[in-house]
Formats: structure tokens, C-alpha cells, sequence
């Protein structure tokens, strides 16, 4: 987080645990409102988390639409401490195999394992396959907080 220079706010202090998941729908009078505060304003630390992270993810993926195989916006907010999963698929199960569109689920392990430098290899030769991407949505599932102390 400090890579893209996050910091957590103060009310972090006073909270444990949260999750926070994104998007989430609102009936469609209440969305407009909804659609007009500032996350950042409020004393839900995982949704002011989720209102820093999201425009980075929209950069990773702004760079990703114009070329699948430039990983420079995310290597940008990588800290060099990073450790993560493999993106190297530990299962495959096809959904459709059929012509013009082919689709699959893919599953990933959740051992960190890798560091900064093979994750960018990795991320890169995941997109290697596509020749181009229309479409590449990142968005923050859930948010956990789970320690008191602030993060530096």
C-alpha cells in the first residue's frame, strides 16, 4: 500500500476487523444518493481502503486495454516487499468449448510464494496469450483489517 502511496486514516485505530466488498447494489433511488458520498468522508476505514486501491486497480487496467503485455502501470504500485500467489492456474475446468467462444474457469492457489519480480513475469505471460483485451475489470472483492496498529 505504500507503494501507491496509501496511508490508513485515523479511525483505523479504533477498528479490528472489516470487510468491505465492492460493488455493491443499492435500489435504484437509494444509488443516486448512494453514488454522491465520499467514502473518504465517512469512519469506515475499508471503504476509504477500497476508495484509495480502486484507482489504481482502473490505471492497471486502462494499461492492460491498451497493451497486454506493458505490466509498467502495475509494477508501478508493486512494493518491492510484495509476496504473492502464483498466477499460474492449479486447476482448469472448461465451461464452453465450442466455437467462437471458448471459456474456462481458472483457480489459483493461495500459497504466497513469489515475490514482486516473478509476479510481473508471471502476470505478463498470463496476458501473453490474448492478442489484444477489450475488456479487463479489476475490482476489490473484500477488505480485511486484521490488526490495530496502523500500517506505516
Amino acid at each position: 500500500m505504500r507503494a501507491a502511496g496509501l496511508t490508513l486514516p485515523a479511525a483505523a485505530a479504533h477498528s479490528s476487523l472489516c470487510l468491505a466488498t465492492s460493488p455493491t447494489l443499492y435500489p435504484p433511488l437509494l444509488e443516486k444518493f448512494i453514488s454522491k458520498l465520499d467514502p473518504a468522508a465517512d469512519d469506515f476505514v475499508c471503504e476509504q481502503y477500497a476508495a484509495g486501491i480502486q484507482p489504481v486497480l482502473d490505471l492497471w487496467s486502462s494499461s492492460v486495454r491498451n497493451s497486454a503485455r506493458n505490466a509498467d502501470a502495475v509494477l508501478l504500485h508493486l512494493s518491492e516487499s510484495l509476496r504473492a500467489c502464483s498466477l499460474v492456474p492449479s486447476k482448469t475446468i472448461p465451461l464452453r468449448t465450442a466455437l467462437p467462444l471458448e471459456t474456462e474457469r481458472r483457480t489459483f492457489g493461495n500459497l504466497e510464494n513469489i515475490g514482486r519480480e516473478k509476479f510481473i513475469v508471471e502476470w505478463t505471460a498470463y496476458l501473453a496469450a490474448f492478442a489484444s483485451i477489450e475488456t479487463f475489470d479489476l475490482q476489490i472483492y473484500g477488505i480485511r483489517v486484521t490488526s490495530d496498529l496502523p500500517l506505516a
